[in-house]
């Protein structure tokens, strides 16, 4: 049912023994901390990840935007240029 840890690995450069601590609350604490930082870590990681994606989707949406007002602009300028021929025919007749 239990599992019991015989070596605890906390950081690269220390490896502690369960036996040499036996249950003690020095030992609790050390694996809090080491947990509580690889926690940290990998929140700081996760939101370095969404960051990048944010601003990703945030400079697509730029790019769509520029897209859309260029094609507005190109499209909107053709329609003028057809209604003065449209409308120079017009007058002229």
């Amino acid at each position: 049912m239990y599992q019991y840890i015989d070596t605890v690995s906390v950081s690269v450069q220390y490896q502690i023994h369960v036996s040499d601590f036996g249950p003690s609350l020095l030992l609790y604490r050390i694996l809090a901390a080491e947990l509580w930082h690889q926690d940290k870590n990998n929140v700081a990681k996760e939101l370095g990840q969404l960051r990048k994606l944010k601003m990703q989707q945030v400079l697509k949406e730029m790019e769509e935007q520029d897209e859309f007002k260029a094609a507005q602009e190109y499209y909107g300028e053709k329609a003028y240029q057809e209604w003065m021929q449209v409308t120079m025919l017009a007058v002229k007749v």
